[in-house]
């Protein structure tokens, strides 16, 4: 049987280009839909990234106050300790109070002190060295060892009213065994006040 087809053919091609840009639209439309939601999820990362760095910054802001905070601490815990070492070595070197007795009842009866100082007059500053020892498994252990230059001599500066009494001063000192020795620097006749007298100097070293 014939089939006749009255549409026009202006009307079938309109038709055919209609059907052709559909085709092509529908994949067109998909693609654009992609690049869409990667520039979305391209822009979320961006701005979660941005975030991200912004607390990574202030934490690392807050590190560096802390680090430099216990610095601080440190230096002056490392302060502290060398006082506190500094005081022990001076308490555990001579008991002063029984120095300073010994040395009164060594004095003549016409001797008077002026001056008991200690030579070097302060300790010096903390000097720190690392020893290293030897453990079982032959481990090496470093062990940190700390030096004070503390006092080792007392200085005596007086008068007497004899000659022979700084000589006498010097022998009882020696006899009460608590210094290493004793030494009269010098004794020389002075006019002090009323009267003339020996100045005297004696260094008791331990």
């Amino acid at each position: 049987m014939a089939r006749i087809n009255l549409i026009p053919e202006y009307i079938m091609t309109r038709q055919q280009r209609r059907r052709h840009l559909q085709r092509w639209l529908a994949p067109m439309a998909v693609a654009l839909m992609c690049v869409l939601m990667m520039l979305w999820l391209t822009f979320s990362q961006r701005v979660e990234a941005s975030d991200v760095q912004s607390q990574t910054d202030q934490f690392l802001a807050q590190v560096k106050t802390f680090q430099q905070k216990l610095k601080e601490a440190k230096a002056k815990s490392v302060q502290l300790r060398d006082q506190m070492e500094r005081a022990d070595s001076l308490r555990g070197k001579r008991a002063w109070t029984k120095i300073i007795a010994v040395v009164t009842q060594c004095l003549p009866k016409s001797a008077w002190l002026t001056s008991i100082s200690t030579d070097p007059t302060s300790p010096s500053k903390v000097r720190r060295t690392q020893s290293a020892s030897i453990q079982a498994g032959n481990a090496i252990k470093c062990d940190e060892v700390v030096t004070i230059d503390a006092a080792r001599k007392l200085r005596l500066l007086g008068y007497t009213a004899g000659a022979g009494e700084p000589h006498d001063l010097v022998r009882r000192l020696k006899t009460s065994g608590i210094f290493k020795s004793v030494t009269l620097t010098h004794s020389r006749r002075q006019d002090v006040l009323d009267g003339s007298y020996f100045r005297f100097e004696v260094i008791c070293a331990w």
